[in-house]
């Protein structure tokens, strides 16, 4: 990106009588230019090569514009012909869903799903209401051919959306509309995804989106734009620009405060592995809904101590991407998903987190960790 002072000079001015009148130049203002995505882009950072690059460009959802590349889709986007990536509304313009390992092991084929979720958890962090998770659109993907082992590449576009949305409180696992919001509920409300995407924005907050480099780094753009923000006509600000960039330090962070209080805790070094809480046993049902829709419902037992796996735990709180529920005495406790849609045939529960005082959750000795209910 680059910024400029813009100055704009009237030349050729006469009055009414047809007399020469002298130039007239007036300031209006600082302008900022982001990279454009094209061809030249992808050049310029090592992404492009010929006869075996396409890039697709999402100015709305589902509708592809190839805007470089050679004839006819890529492999991967004809490999990728279902949800969250095609609307499905014909069964017959799509491929079958996968589901579970299947839907993981896909999208870890043909996408780096480390740089996705990059993508999803940066925005989600910066709340931008208009993107790829958010709202399945202004984004860019870059697609090679399956001689070239290199796996899709999605961009960000639409920069002006970040940090439209101010409540420092917002959820960082359901940034979306739900009418929108389909990567979110495809990808991140996966467990697997899910569990990678916690653990990168862990990593952002402990890099590059840490508080004191972040809120230096505003600093700096205050100390070098300031002057000419203030001067600018049409900085849209709202406030003065020392006030503005001072909301915007303390807006950064209570925002990473916000984010690190929704990342699950991290256990206690294992010590007596009597106070080691993990899931014995999952069970699924489901049942038909009014209006032709279904329920699914989860029971979740937790025992504690893997040496005694029959003991079970009370008043562990376990939490899922379908919500939460606290055990009772015989260590177990329900979760429902309500008012599913007729035409989806499946739903898959994740358990994400147990919590108890003096407790903690030894994921690794579950004896399963989701389970799959079917549409009755």
């Amino acid at each position: 990106a680059s910024w400029i002072t813009l100055y704009i000079t009237l030349t050729g001015r006469v009055d009414g009588d047809g007399n020469p009148l002298p130039d007239l130049t007036f300031y209006n203002g600082v302008f900022v230019n982001v990279e454009h995505r094209d061809k030249q882009w992808l050049e310029n950072h090592g992404l492009w090569l010929d006869g075996q690059t396409w890039l697709y460009k999402y100015s709305d959802p589902y509708s592809p514009d190839i805007k470089e590349g050679p004839d006819g889709d890529s492999p991967a986007y004809q490999a990728l012909l279902f949800k969250p990536f095609q609307e499905c509304k014909k069964p017959r313009d799509c491929n079958t869903q996968p589901t579970g390992q299947d839907f993981v092991d896909t999208l870890n084929q043909w996408i780096n799903m480390e740089g996705m979720l990059a993508f999803a958890a940066t925005s989600a962090f910066h709340i931008s209401p208009d993107d790829l998770f958010s709202k399945g659109k202004n984004f860019y993907f870059v697609d090679y051919s399956q001689t070239v082992d290199t796996p899709r590449e999605y961009i960000e576009w639409d920069l002006d959306a970040a940090y439209q949305g101010m409540d420092y409180t917002a959820d960082i696992y359901d940034v979306g509309a739900r009418k929108f919001g389909v990567y979110e509920d495809w990808i991140v409300d996966d467990g697997t995804f899910k569990a990678e995407y916690t653990e990168i924005m862990q990593r952002l907050l402990d890099g590059p989106l840490n508080e004191t480099d972040i809120n230096d780094a505003l600093s700096d753009f205050e100390a070098l734009l300031g002057d000419a923000l203030a001067a600018d006509p049409h900085n849209a600000l709202g406030d003065p620009v020392p006030e503005y960039f001072s909301d915007f330090r303390t807006w950064h962070s209570n925002r990473i405060a916000s984010v690190l209080s929704q990342l699950p805790s991290t256990p206690p070094e294992p010590g007596n592995p009597e106070t080691a809480l993990y899931v014995g046993a999952l069970a699924g049902e489901s049942a038909p809904a009014p209006k032709n829709r279904w329920d699914a419902t989860v029971t979740i037992t937790v025992f504690v101590d893997p040496e005694s796996p029959d003991t079970p735990f009370e008043a562990a709180t376990v939490s899922s991407d379908w919500g939460s529920c606290e055990t009772d005495d015989s260590g177990t406790c329900q979760i429902s998903k309500n008012n599913i849609k007729s035409n989806v045939a499946s739903a898959t529960f994740t358990v994400a987190d147990i919590t108890a005082d003096g407790m903690w959750y030894d994921a690794d000795a579950n004896a399963v960790t989701s389970v799959t209910i079917y549409k009755p």
